[in-house]
Formats: structure tokens, C-alpha cells, sequence
């Protein structure tokens, strides 16, 4: 795709039930790129520590942890549709009950139980939507193209989401802002619900074969055990995920500490990342071409990682909003390419456990690594750049030994049964 015109066209040409989808995704992303800002600038400037908002990370991850176990099989056993439509209703409710207590005195309070629960919907909401939009795909060859259409759209509604939410925290506060993200929910519900399609649960083989959740598990170990690559895939994966933590976290104590405190500065950091993120997903198919999957499954995660180390060395506005920008582009790509070969090569009976099962993954990592850069953070914004430079660019390093390595074939990202 050449142009933001070739997208719409083939938008256009998408069947309307996936339109619809990805229409109730750009929603609830406008209110996502509100909260993900007014959030972590609310619990810096309440506790004045980056470790509290990396705290709010963690505990989303080990709730995380704790439901996908549970989450990943009854996914795979239910109508993804009725659940989307659960977690979109739930969370809005959440945080419009949220935007009541923020200023009372127990608000730090409310606001991590508060989280909780979102995360707890979070985690079953991932798993829904990896395993729904390839359903709706007839066609799998064009997968990858829909993939990124949905990261265009994803990334737009966090754009739209990131330019208003400055005027928002000046004209209402926090409290306006996270009323606006109940909102988005309650649309994309309403949205998700006009879809009109007919979903037949296909036989499980795990649920004819056995009859507990620690079952169905077991049959996803088996597979992970007959399909050699598939665990490193699932690694090395979360490593996008890491980024945008990272990312995350240092977001805002850079902006207090080398831009002067400007809120405005905060939503042009993060917006940049976004537009990044957007136009890899318009031009992806034309990228991949060129590239294809032996270079994709390493080379985005090695400019990342210096990527990190050339935002510690340059302090110059322009070029950090070129740097993040780029940042944008390299994560969106490679997580375009390690979901879609993941959704490729695994089964749909099976999408919504393995879904958990990176998810668990991602938990995991996250509960080790965050610490460590928030600590780092806290000690100094250089010291936070330089600890997330080593570590995606050890994932890049992992990345390109795995993908020359005789053992996996081809390339460690595609099926080895």
C-alpha cells in the first residue's frame, strides 16, 4: 500500500462486519491514548515517583498472570463477540465510577483497586480480540494486510486520543479525561453489539478430550512441546510489549525533567510514537515485501534498542520526535509480524490459550524487567534509557541468532510440526 488512499480502499472492500470491528477498536482507542497520559501524569504528580506508575504496571501484569489460566480456554469455548462486548461495558462502568472518587482522600486507593479490576478485564479483552479478527478473515493470505489496517486504526483512535488529552486535563482535569475513556467503551460496546455474524463454537478437541481447565492446558504444552519453535516465538514476542512499557514509564519523568514539564510536550512525544506506529501499519505489506520474514523477525528490535540509547544522548525536541517516531514505526512492524505468523500457525481451537500464553509470558518478563528500569529511572532518566537500550537490543541480539540458527529451518517464526 503507497498511500493513506490505497488503505481506504482496501477498507473499503473489507467485508462490513470487520469494518464494524475495527470501528469499535478506533473508539475505544481514543479513550485508551486519554487514559494511558492522564493516568501516569495523575500518579506522578501525586506520588512523584516513576516507580509508582511502573507499579501500576506490574500489578497489571500479575492479575494478568493470575486470569489467563482461566481466561485463555473459556475464550476458546464461548461466543468472542458477547465477551467483547462483557469487557467494553465492564470497563466503562469502572471508570466512570473511577472519575467519582479522584478527589477524595483515599483516591491512590480506588484508583490501584480500581485498576485491578480493569486489568483483570484487560487480560480476557487481549485474548477476545486475537483470536476474533482472524475468525472474520476468510481469506488468510490477507491476514497480514488486515493486521495492519487494525494497527492503523488502533494506533489513529490513540492519536485522536493522545491530541485532545492536553486540553482535556486543562479544561477538566483527570477527572474529564477518564469520564471521556468510559465513554469510548460504552460506543465500542454499543458497536461490537450491531455486528451481525453467526459464530458456531467448532469442537475443541481439549473439551472432547478432557473436562477441566487444567486439561485443556496440558493439550496446549503438547503442542508447545511438538512445535519446537513455538515457545522461543512466544519470548521473543514480548518484546514489543516491553518497548511500550518502557516507553510508557519514561515518558513522563523525561518530559518534567528535560522539557520543562509541558503537558503539551507529553502528548507530542507520545502522538509521534503513534504516527509511527500508524504509517508502518499502511505500508507494512510494501515493507515486508522488501524485507521479508528472515530480516523482520530480527532487525526491528535491534533499531529499537538504539533507539532508546540515541533518545539518552540527544535532548533536542526535534530530533526525540523523529527518534520516537521512529521507535513508533519499528514497534508496530515487528508486532505486526510476531502476531501475524503467531495467528498463522496456530490453530483456532487453540488461538485463545496460546493468546493466554503469551500473555503469561509477558507477565512474567514484565514482574523482572520493570523494576529494574523504574529503579533505574528513579536514579536518573539517563540511567532508564540506557537499561531499556540493553534490553531490547538483547532481544534483537536473541532475535537474529535464532533466525540464522540451522535447528528452526527457514525461520523460528513459522510452524515447525
Amino acid at each position: 500500500m503507497k498511500s493513506i488512499k490505497d488503505v481506504a480502499g482496501v477498507f473499503i472492500s473489507i467485508p462490513r462486519k470487520i469494518q464494524m470491528l475495527l470501528l469499535a477498536i478506533f473508539v475505544t482507542n481514543i479513550g485508551n491514548g486519554i487514559q494511558a497520559i492522564a493516568m501516569s501524569k495523575w500518579l506522578y504528580d501525586y506520588t512523584g515517583s516513576a516507580l509508582a506508575y511502573g507499579g501500576v504496571i506490574l500489578l497489571d501484569y500479575v492479575l494478568s498472570f493470575l486470569v489467563q489460566f482461566i481466561s485463555g480456554a473459556l475464550i476458546d469455548k464461548s461466543n468472542p463477540k458477547k465477551v467483547y462486548i462483557f469487557c467494553d461495558i465492564i470497563r466503562g462502568g469502572i471508570f466512570i465510577t473511577l472519575s467519582l472518587f479522584l478527589d477524595s482522600s483515599s483516591a491512590l486507593i480506588i484508583v490501584s483497586v480500581s485498576v485491578a479490576i480493569v486489568s483483570l478485564i484487560n487480560s480476557i479483552y487481549r485474548t477476545c480480540y486475537f483470536k476474533l479478527l482472524p475468525m472474520l478473515v476468510e481469506d488468510s493470505s490477507k491476514l497480514l494486510m488486515i493486521n495492519g489496517i487494525s494497527s492503523t486504526v488502533i494506533q489513529g483512535g490513540l492519536l485522536l486520543g493522545i491530541a485532545i488529552v492536553a486540553p482535556l486535563l486543562i479544561i477538566g482535569g483527570t477527572k474529564l479525561a477518564i469520564i471521556i475513556n468510559a465513554i469510548s467503551f460504552f460506543v465500542s460496546a454499543l458497536l461490537m453489539w450491531l455486528i451481525k455474524f453467526e459464530y458456531i463454537i467448532e469442537p475443541v478437541k481439549s473439551i472432547k478430550k478432557f473436562n477441566s481447565i487444567l486439561s485443556d492446558w496440558y493439550q496446549v504444552f503438547l503442542h508447545i512441546k511438538a512445535d519446537s519453535s513455538l515457545l522461543l516465538h512466544l519470548i521473543v514476542s514480548t518484546a514489543n510489549v516491553m518497548v511500550v512499557n518502557f516507553f510508557n514509564i519514561l515518558l513522563v519523568p523525561m518530559v518534567k525533567t528535560w522539557y520543562h514539564n509541558d503537558s503539551y510536550y507529553i502528548s507530542l512525544f507520545d502522538g509521534s510514537f503513534t504516527i509511527g506506529a500508524v504509517i508502518i501499519g499502511i505500508i507494512i505489506s510494501k515493507i515486508y515485501g522488501k524485507l521479508g520474514l528472515r530480516s523482520s523477525s530480527w532487525l526491528s528490535l535491534v533499531v529499537q534498542g538504539i533507539i532508546f540509547f540515541l533518545l539518552f544522548i540527544n535532548k533536542i525536541t526535534y530530533i526525540s520526535i523523529a527518534l520516537i517516531a521512529l521507535l513508533g514505526m519499528t514497534n508496530g512492524y515487528s508486532g505486526l509480524i510476531f502476531q501475524t505468523t503467531l495467528q498463522q500457525r496456530v490453530s483456532h481451537d487453540m488461538k485463545g490459550r496460546i493468546a493466554s500464553f503469551k500473555h503469561l509470558l509477558i507477565s512474567v518478563i514484565s514482574l523482572i524487567l520493570i523494576p529494574i528500569v523504574s529503579k533505574c529511572l528513579d536514579l536518573s532518566i539517563s540511567l532508564g534509557l540506557i537499561c531499556s537500550a540493553i534490553i531490547i537490543g538483547l532481544y534483537g541480539t536473541i532475535a537474529c541468532f535464532l533466525n540464522y540458527s540451522n535447528k528452526f529451518g527457514d525461520n523460528y517464526l513459522e510452524n515447525q510440526v
